[in-house]
C-alpha cells in the first residue's frame, strides 16, 4: 500500500473515529477529546484511551500503543500492519494499492505498535517467584498515576498451581477497573507484568472443577467475583468464570468443560447475553448443550449472582430459578434480540458483519491449506440463509432442500412441499463460495488484487476433508414441535445445536407448563376421536397407531424406534388412509410412501434413498405377502448406518433416524423383523369397506385441526414427565428401551393398552418361526435328543416317509428336483441354533468329521 493509499484508510477511518470506536471497543465512554475503555477488547475503564482529533491511543495495561487508527485496528483484531489497513480499506470502502508493504514496516517502527515485545509468560508461576505487587504506577496524560489493588483473584490449574491473577482497582468516579496480572520474562528477566494469559486462557475456578464429583454440573458466570458468589450459594455446583470479561469469550479455553452438564448464568445486559451466546456456541461445538438461565426481568442493568446474593437469595432460591428459567440456545437467543437487538455470533466480529462486507479471501500459492480454512469458515457461517446452509452428516456433506411439486426419487412418493436433506455437491459448494466469500487475486500485471472466483478444486478439498469439517452436524428434519432429552419442550423453528435436529415447522402450540393426567386423559379422549372410524381388530391395535403419531414426535431424544405395521384381510380397509393421518399429525404432509417390490437387491436402493433423504417417516405401501430385509433391520436398531449412494462407488455413513412403518393385505414380517415390530390390525368385517360411509374425513379434520392435535399428543407426553416418568412394568422390550420408558409408557399411563401386546400376533405369523417350531417338534417326536449328522438325518427322513422330510424340504428343497439340499440345511439350522421354542432347542455337537445336530429339551429358567 502506498503512503498516499495508507493516508486515505487512515484519515477516512478518522472521520468516521466516533462511529467506529463503539463499535472496536464497546462498553467504554466519551471523556472530553479522548475515548475510553478497561483494554484493548474493550469494557468499563480508563486503562486504554484513544484521542478522538488524532487517533493516537495506547493500553496503559499491556504498554500498548499507536500513533493512528490502523495501529489500533491492528492491535485488536491480532493483524499485522499491512494486513489491518487493507483489511480496514475494504471496510470503509477506500479505494488503494496494495503493492508497497514494506511501507508499512517503516511505519510500525515511527508509530508504534501493539506487537508484544516481552517475553514468554511462564504458567504456572514457579514456587520461587515472589508475591505479585499490589501497586500499578502509570503515566497518564503527562502525569503519574498511582493505584492499589483492591481485591485480587488467582487462576489456578487442575492442581492447584497459580497461573496468574485478576486484579480489580477502584476508581475516584466510583467505577472498577479490573487488570490480569501474570509472570514471565521481560528484557530477559522474569517479573509479574500486567498483561493478559496468553490464548487460549485458562478458566478461572479450574482447581474446584477437578475437585467436582460426577453429580455435580458447571454454572458459567461473567467475572471472578460473580464466580465465587455463585459457588458460595451453590454448593451442588462448579462456577467458573472466563478471563477478559464479555468481550474475550472467542480467547478463553472451554474444553475442560466438555461433556459436562453446564449452565450459563449471564450479566443481565446486552453484553452479558452476547457472551453468554458465545459460551453456548462454544460448548456446543464441542458437543455439550448448555442451557442459558434468563435473569429475571425486574432487576437493574449488569444484574449477576453476586447481586443475588446481596439481594439476600439462597441455594434453594438460585436452584429454582435455574430450573423455571434455563432455556436451550435458540430459545434464549429469540427472547433476548426482541429485548437487546443481539445480532453477534461465537467470533464476535466487527460492525463489518452486520453491513454484510465479507472478508476478502486471498488466492496464492503456498497458502492451501489457509485457503480451504477460509473457505470452509465462510460455509460454517450460522446467518446463511437456511437454503444455502451446509452441514455434517456422518461422512458426508449435505443441505436442506425442498421439494415444491410431487417427486418419485428413489421410487418414493412425496405427495407435498417438504424438506429434504440433499447431497451437498461440489457445483453447490462453490455456489455458496461465490455468494457468500470475496475472492482476490493479485495482478502480477499491475500488482494490484482483484476480485476472482473460488477455485474449482477448493470444493474437492473440503469434501475430502471428512472429520475435520467446523459445519454443525445434521441428525435430521422435523417438522413439529418435540421434547428435549431432559423433558421440556422444544418449540423453536431452526436448527436446535443440542439435538441435531432441524425444524421446520410455523406451529403456534400451546400447551400448559404443568399438565395434570386428567388434562392428558381429556386430550387422550380427543385423539381417539379421530380414530373413531377404523376398525381397528382391538384396542392394542388403536395404542399401537398412537403410538407411531407420538414416536414420530418425540423422535431426537429416542435411540431406536420399533417398526410400525398396518395390516388388514382385505383391500380398502383403511391401512394407507391411518399412515396418512399419522404424517400429517406429526409431519405436517401424507406419507413418504416407498413403492413395493419383491426384488430385495431393489427394495435396498430405494431404502437407502430414504435413509439418505432423511425422511421422519416412510411407509412401505402394500406389501402384501412376506416382507424381510436385512438392512431395514440395521436401519431401524442401529444409530448409524452405511449405504450407497446412487452413482457412487463408496458407501458413506449416515444416522439413522427415520421412522419406518408398512402396511399391506396379511402382511407377514420375516427374518429378524418380527422382534423389532409392532401390529396394528384392522379389519371391517365386509365385502367391500371402500364403500363405507363416516360422519366426517379424519384427514379433513387433521389438515385443518393440525396445531390442536399435535398440542394434544404433547400434553400427554409432558405430563407423564411432569408426573415422574411413573414405572408401569411390562415385559422388557429389547433394543428399545428408552421408547418403552417414555412412549409405551406414557400411553399406559393415560389407560391405554400396552401397545408391546400386539406383537404376539406378530409372532404367531412368522413364518421361519413357525418353520423352527414344527421342525423341533417333529424331531424330537422322531429322534429324542439323540444327536444326528445332516447327510443321516436327510436320509433317515426320507426313507421313513417321514412328516420332519415334508419340513426339511420346505426349508432346503432342490430348487431343480426332488431331495433336500444338505448345504442350505446346514446354513439354516445354523441360523437358528440356540433358539428356544415351545420349550425345545436345537443344539450343534462338534465331532471328529462334522458336526452332527440334536433337539434338547430345556427347563422352565434355564433358557
Amino acid at each position: 500500500m502506498s503512503p498516499d493509499s495508507f493516508r486515505r484508510v487512515n484519515a477516512s477511518a478518522l472521520g468516521r473515529i466516533t462511529e467506529l470506536l463503539p463499535t472496536w471497543l464497546p462498553g467504554g465512554r466519551q471523556e472530553g477529546q479522548e475515548y475510553v475503555c478497561a483494554s484493548l477488547e474493550g469494557g468499563q475503564g480508563r486503562s486504554c484511551k484513544v484521542n478522538l482529533a488524532t487517533g493516537m491511543w495506547a493500553d496503559f495495561a499491556t504498554d500498548a500503543k499507536g500513533g493512528d487508527l490502523v495501529s489500533l485496528f491492528a492491535a485488536i483484531h491480532d493483524l499485522r500492519q499491512s494486513a489491518a489497513a487493507q483489511q480496514l480499506a475494504e471496510n470503509l470502502g477506500v479505494s488503494s494499492d496494495k503493492t508497497h508493504y514494506r511501507l508499512l514496516n517503516k511505519a510500525d517502527k515511527s508509530r508504534g505498535t501493539a506487537a508484544n515485545s516481552s517475553g514468554q509468560i511462564i504458567m504456572p508461576v514457579p514456587s520461587h517467584a515472589p508475591a505479585p505487587p499490589d501497586i500499578i504506577r502509570r503515566q497518564v496524560a503527562g502525569s503519574w498515576d498511582t493505584r492499589t489493588v483492591a481485591a485480587r483473584w488467582a487462576y489456578r490449574n487442575e492442581q492447584g498451581q497459580i497461573l496468574g491473577y485478576a486484579c480489580r482497582f477502584n476508581l475516584p468516579d466510583g467505577g472498577k477497573e479490573v487488570l490480569p496480572q501474570v509472570y514471565g520474562e521481560a528484557n530477559g528477566k522474569p517479573r509479574w507484568q500486567w498483561k493478559s494469559f496468553p490464548v487460549p486462557r485458562p478458566l478461572y475456578g479450574l482447581d474446584r472443577l477437578s475437585a467436582s464429583t460426577t453429580d455435580d454440573f458447571v454454572l458459567v458466570c461473567e467475572g471472578e467475583k460473580t464466580a465465587d458468589a455463585a459457588q458460595r450459594l451453590l454448593t451442588d455446583a462448579v462456577a467458573v468464570s472466563w478471563p477478559g470479561g464479555s468481550r474475550a469469550v472467542h480467547k478463553a479455553d472451554f474444553r475442560p468443560l466438555a461433556g459436562k452438564p453446564a449452565f450459563i448464568w449471564p450479566d443481565a445486559d446486552r453484553c452479558g447475553y452476547e457472551a453468554a451466546i458465545g459460551v453456548a456456541e462454544v460448548l456446543a461445538s464441542m458437543g455439550t448443550a448448555a442451557h442459558i438461565v434468563l435473569p429475571p426481568a425486574s432487576v437493574k442493568s449488569g444484574w449477576d449472582l453476586a447481586d443475588a446474593e446481596v439481594d439476600g437469595w439462597d441455594s434453594a432460591h438460585v436452584m429454582q430459578h435455574i430450573k423455571q428459567h434455563a432455556l436451550a440456545l435458540p430459545d434464549f437467543r429469540d427472547i433476548t434480540r426482541d429485548q437487546h437487538e443481539i445480532t453477534s455470533n461465537s467470533t464476535y466480529q466487527n460492525s463489518t458483519s452486520k453491513q454484510n462486507i465479507p472478508t476478502a479471501i486471498r488466492i496464492e500459492k503456498g497458502a492451501s491449506g489457509e485457503l480451504v480454512d477460509a473457505c470452509e469458515a465462510v460455509l460454517a457461517k450460522r446467518d446463511l440463509p437456511n437454503e444455502f446452509k451446509i452441514f455434517q452428516r456422518g461422512s458426508q456433506l449435505v443441505r436442506l432442500g425442498t421439494l415444491p411439486t410431487s417427486s418419485q426419487s428413489f421410487a418414493t412418493a412425496c405427495s407435498q412441499e417438504k424438506f429434504v436433506i440433499m447431497e451437498a455437491k461440489k457445483s453447490f459448494i462453490l455456489d455458496v463460495l461465490g455468494r457468500y466469500g470475496r475472492f482476490v487475486k493479485l495482478d502480477r500485471r499491475s500488482g494490484e488484487l482483484r476480485a476472482a472466483d473460488p477455485p474449482k478444486d477448493v470444493a474437492d478439498t473440503i469434501m475430502g476433508r471428512a472429520g475435520l469439517w467446523p459445519m454443525p452436524p445434521l441428525r435430521g428434519i422435523l417438522t413439529c414441535p418435540t421434547l428435549r432429552p431432559d423433558g421440556s419442550l422444544l418449540l423453536t423453528p431452526g436448527y436446535d445445536p443440542q439435538s441435531q435436529y432441524y425444524f421446520a415447522h410455523r406451529l403456534n402450540v400451546k400447551i400448559s407448563s404443568q399438565p395434570t393426567r386428567s388434562e392428558a386423559t381429556d386430550k387422550l379422549e380427543f385423539i381417539k376421536d379421530l380414530l373413531s372410524g377404523f376398525s381397528f381388530v382391538e384396542p392394542v391395535d388403536r395404542t399401537v397407531a398412537l403410538a407411531l403419531i407420538i414416536s414420530t414426535m418425540v423422535r431426537p431424544i429416542l435411540d431406536h424406534i420399533p417398526l410400525f405395521a398396518i395390516t388388514a384381510p382385505v383391500r380398502g380397509s383403511g391401512k394407507s388412509y391411518l399412515m396418512d393421518i399419522a404424517a400429517i399429525i406429526a409431519t405436517g404432509r401424507r406419507t413418504a410412501v416407498l413403492a413395493a417390490t419383491t426384488d430385495s437387491a431393489e427394495l435396498e436402493k430405494r431404502l437407502s434413498g430414504s435413509l439418505l433423504s432423511g425422511d421422519p417417516l416412510v411407509s412401505l405401501d402394500n406389501y402384501n405377502g412376506i416382507l424381510q430385509s436385512d438392512l431395514l433391520c440395521q436401519a431401524i436398531t442401529a444409530s448409524t448406518v452405511k449405504v450407497r449412494p446412487l452413482g457412487i462407488s463408496p458407501s458413506v455413513e449416515i444416522p439413522s433416524t427415520t421412522l419406518w412403518s408398512a402396511n399391506g393385505n396379511n402382511l407377514v414380517l420375516a427374518g429378524d423383523l418380527p422382534r423389532r415390530s409392532l401390529l396394528c390390525r384392522l379389519d371391517p368385517g365386509c365385502e367391500r369397506p371402500e364403500e363405507r360411509q363416516f360422519s366426517f374425513d379424519p384427514l379433513e379434520r387433521v389438515l385443518q385441526n393440525r396445531t390442536e392435535y399435535v398440542s394434544a399428543y404433547l400434553t400427554i407426553m409432558r405430563a407423564y414427565i411432569v408426573a415422574g416418568r411413573p414405572d408401569m412394568g411390562g415385559t422388557p422390550f429389547g433394543g428399545f428401551g428408552q421408547w418403552s420408558a417414555l412412549v409405551r409408557s406414557a400411553l399406559m399411563w393415560v389407560g391405554e393398552p400396552d401397545p408391546c401386546a400386539s406383537r404376539d400376533a406378530i409372532m404367531d405369523e412368522d413364518p421361519e418361526l413357525g418353520q423352527l417350531r414344527t421342525l423341533l417338534t417333529l424331531w424330537w417326536q422322531e429322534f429324542g435328543k439323540s444327536a444326528i449328522k445332516i447327510k443321516r438325518l436327510i436320509e433317515r427322513c426320507h426313507s421313513n416317509d417321514s412328516g420332519l422330510f415334508e419340513v426339511l424340504d420346505d426349508i432346503a428343497g432342490e430348487r431343480n428336483g426332488p431331495g433336500v439340499n444338505a448345504r442350505r440345511l446346514g446354513h439354516w439350522l445354523k441360523r437358528h441354533k440356540g433358539r428356544v421354542v415351545d420349550g425345545l432347542r436345537l443344539v450343534q455337537v462338534p465331532g471328529p468329521n462334522m458336526a452332527s445336530w440334536q433337539v434338547v429339551q430345556v427347563k422352565a429358567g434355564e433358557a
